[in-house]
């Protein structure tokens, strides 16, 4: 008995977890759609293949060639004979892109000298042995293996080497399961085996049925044909997949087929695309009635974050599934500009600038346009919806209407524009209505509201108006503080009127809310509560601890104990448990291209503890926080590197397999451009940045702008370093390492030139002195020997001088010696006479 109690309990407990589960895909309003017009990627209208590389790198075979999408900017890259590209084949283990056209396929791989993508031909061999031309549909890669298919053959490459697989039939459409390529043709299913083409086993019932596209799902794969539907094969059992959209799969021609886990999408050539959820049983439309830019899906394929890429007959369009935010309608079958919304009992009431509409909730949506009904009588301005007790009050440019639970109106003509609604908390039966002009008084009597009395000596603009339990009324006054009035609820006229202003806070939209016993002034980045007992303003304590404070608040509410705030960056929640006690604050960012809050009228309705409605100026966004905010990485990064002088030249490309490299760049092109941001599929404006050029140390000032150039730069080591800031506060930083080449008469080579030549200028140098010192010396020598020679001549002339001195002496001598001995001869003569003489004297004596 126990056991059969605690059966049924568990049943009650799933059947409710259905339920609710139910009731939250059935809250889910439409995806915002992120369409890309052809117009970016060089108007390349049809895109037949999709496949994603990582989380921020998708690629799109596309008429234009191969298209790259890296969540900054798009890239086209076109075959070699400039033809279509119809199939793109990932090759992580290669670093490949492998990509088919027409009559030409290859593979795109990143140019080593600067990232740039470019083409590798790899059909010109196989072409010219087979001459086997057309259009390559599918590309699929395998154990190395990769098959290029065509629409009657396959090329099987590997390794350098082709093998060409015929057909008998026309090959539609493919796929690879299990490292088995499959292929759909007109007469069934084939399989590749070996080198051969055969029937898949148990698939005979498909032959001569239109098959399109083929995705592998579970342990087999499914089959889409044109009109017959969905099937499923598996283990050679062939069966007929069915679901609740089977009037879909049959009516419009489908045409493309992607799976992610239980979650089916099914591309057709008349309706958009269907998503189904196997799991949940849940379907969704997307069509040109809730966006899409056409109904012609060619392709579809989900990326490695698991929302959607749709590529259609003119356009690309981008589906983000997990993200918290949906919209209710989209252009042209818009209701307006949402000002207000307001659920009752299962009807939702919808507050535009066209009027007063309602549908039912949850809102069911299916392949037609959702139809909502206006009001009668209701057409123009509404400004807000209030509901009291079971009427609801429309607050409209025409004055105050009350809508009854059968949406019958009653219009109290006596109120001039109505802006707001505060019931009197000492009277249920009185409400107070902000005017273009003042305040007036309504009440209800034998069941029906009728307006008393206008509140004298009160003009002014009620459009933000808050009374408190005591009957006070607070008004803002715009670009100054706030009006405080005692009123009289009886008299209908202000007892005491007092004026403050806002002490160190922006004066930019002041708004006025209570939350809980606290009444709250909202000024962009910062909150104030007012104190009763001290009459002053004093800091939120809440605001400074949970919220991020460089967002932008427009509205702040509490429901069921927990604080929600909406700013022009998005939605914060601050939880608090059952004591009081804070739990956690989640932040659910908003994109702005998306969601525009109209100005002065923001808006944030809370329908119950998981879904709130944001009124936009396209209509109304839908917030759904069972689950926590799905945020990818958005990465920070360089996209691009220029130089800029004499002309701009491709530095460095961002690409799927970038390599940590130092740039050596050249003195002459010593001026750069660098291009960074972050990826981000969604387009997010919210990021700020910030760059130094390193070894500099002072930061710029944070800024939207995501180009940075410099110019003249001095020969050294750069670090170009950038900073993203991000919506939640979190910063992510980004360096590009460079050098600057010296100029050609500063570099190594010069110098040592320059060392050469000093060495040769002093070789010379001291060369020439040796030279010139022995020119020198042997003139020298010359002189000597020159004058060695003069005074050898010299010296022989005063030799001979000498000789013919000495001769002349010697002939002197001589002569002397002769005129000596001619003395001494005439002397001895003349002796020898005077001897004779003597003699003869003597003789002459003797004789005598």
């Amino acid at each position: 008995m126990i056991q059969i109690h605690q059966l049924c309990l568990r049943i009650f407990i799933l059947w409710i977890l259905l339920v609710i589960n139910t009731i939250f895909i059935r809250a889910q309003w439409n995806s915002f759609l992120i369409n890309y017009n052809k117009e970016l990627y060089g108007r390349g209208a049809q895109t037949w293949d999709i496949q994603s590389y990582d989380e921020s790198r998708t690629y799109f075979a596309n008429n234009n060639g191969l298209v790259q999408f890296n969540g900054y900017e798009w890239a086209v890259f076109p075959l070699e004979n400039r033809a279509e590209a119809r199939s793109v084949c990932i090759s992580l283990s290669g670093e490949r892109i492998y990509v088919g056209g027409e009559s030409e396929f290859g593979y795109f791989e990143p140019d080593p000298a600067n990232g740039e993508i470019t083409f590798h031909r790899l059909s010109d061999p196989f072409i010219e042995e087979y001459q086997l031309y057309g259009g390559y549909w599918g590309v699929y890669e395998v154990d190395n293996l990769v098959y290029f298919v065509s629409d009657k053959f396959i090329a099987k490459y590997l390794e350098g080497r082709f093998v060409a697989i015929p057909s008998e039939h026309k090959i539609d459409c493919s796929t690879l399961v299990n490292g088995v390529l499959y292929t759909g043709t007109s007469q069934g299913l084939r399989m590749v085996i070996g080198n051969s083409l055969l029937p898949v086993p148990g698939t005979e019932s498909l032959d001569g049925k239109n098959i399109r596209a083929l995705a592998p799902y579970k342990e087999g794969f499914l089959i889409a044909t044109a009109v017959d539907g969905l099937f499923y094969y598996q283990n050679h059992q062939l069966e007929s997949y069915c679901s609740k959209e089977d009037d879909f799969l049959v009516h419009n021609e489908l045409f493309s087929l992607a799976v992610s886990g239980s979650r089916i999408a099914i591309g057709s050539i008349y309706k958009g695309l269907l998503l189904y959820d196997e799991d949940t049983g849940s379907s969704r439309f997307f069509n040109e009635y809730n966006g899409l830019q056409n109904n012609t899906v060619l392709s579809v394929s989900f990326d490695k974050l698991n929302d959607l890429w749709v590529g259609l007959d003119d356009g690309i369009t981008y589906i983000p599934l997990n993200e918290s935010f949906t919209n209710l309608y989209t252009y042209p079958y818009s209701r307006g500009a949402g000002y207000a919304v307001l659920l009752r009992n299962e009807t939702l009431y919808l507050g535009t600038n066209r009027g007063l509409f309602y549908t039912s909730f949850p809102v069911d949506f299916g392949s037609e346009p959702k139809e909502f009904q206006l009001i009668p009588g209701t057409i123009g301005q509404v400004w807000n919806l209030k509901q009291i007790g079971n009427d609801i009050f429309c607050l409209h440019d025409k004055g105050l209407y009350v809508v009854s639970e059968d949406n019958r109106i009653t219009h109290l003509p006596e109120i001039r524009g109505a802006l707001n609604a505060n019931p009197d908390r000492n009277n249920p039966d009185r409400v107070w209505i902000g005017c273009y002009d003042g305040l007036a008084l309504v009440e209800k009597k034998e069941g029906k509201w009728s307006f008393r009395k206008k509140v004298e000596d009160l003009e002014e603009w009620m459009k933000n108006m808050v009374m408190d339990s005591k009957g006070v009324v607070w008004v803002r006054i715009i670009n100054y503080g706030f009006y405080r009035f005692t009123i009289d609820p009886d008299e209908c006229r202000v007892i005491e009127r007092e004026v403050y202003t806002i002490p160190d806070g922006s004066l930019d939209n002041l708004c006025l809310y209570e939350v809980g016993n606290d009444l709250l002034f909202l000024g962009g980045h910062k909150c104030w509560r007012w104190d009763e007992e001290k009459k002053v303003l004093e800091p939120y304590p809440i605001w400074n601890e949970y919220f991020i404070p460089e967002w932008t608040y427009k509205v702040v509410k509490e429901y069921n104990g927990n604080v929600y705030a909406l700013s022009t960056e998005g939605v914060q929640i601050a939880f608090f448990d059952e004591t009081g006690k804070y739990d956690k604050t989640v932040q659910y960012p908003i994109r702005n291209n998306q969601i525009g809050l109209i100005p002065y009228y923001e808006s944030l309705d809370i329908l119950d503890d998981t879904l709130i409605v944001i009124p936009n100026e396209k209509g109304f966004a839908l917030l759904n926080t069972t689950e926590m905010p799905v945020t990818s990485s958005q990465p920070f990064f360089i996209n691009k590197v220029y130089l800029t002088y004499p002309q701009d030249t491709l530095l460095f490309a961002d690409n799927y397999k970038n390599r940590e490299r130092v740039y050596e760049i050249p003195y002459k092109q010593n001026a750069l451009r660098f291009e960074f941001g972050v990826r981000s599929y969604t387009q997010d404006e919210y990021t700020r940045y910030r760059f130094r050029l390193y070894p500099d140390t002072v930061w710029s000032a944070f800024t939207p702008a995501h180009t940075k150039e410099y110019s003249n730069l001095n020969e050294g080591r750069y670090q170009f370093e950038a900073e993203a800031l991000y919506i939640d506060g979190r910063i992510e930083n980004i360096v590009f390492p460079f050098i600057i080449l010296p100029p050609w008469y500063r570099t190594t080579f010069a110098y040592v030139v320059y060392m050469t030549l000093l060495f040769t200028l002093f070789w010379a140098t001291y060369r020439w002195g040796e030279l010139r010192k022995g020119k020198k010396n042997q003139a020298l020598l010359a002189a000597k020997d020159k004058e060695l020679k003069v005074k050898e001549e010299q010296f022989k002339e005063i030799k001979i001088r000498q000789e013919q001195k000495i001769t002349e002496l010697k002939n002197e001598k001589l002569e002397q010696e002769l005129k000596y001995k001619s003395q001494e001869m005439a002397n001895l003569s003349i002796n020898l006479s005077r001897k004779n003489e003597i003699l003869q004297d003597i003789k002459q004596e003797l004789y005598k």
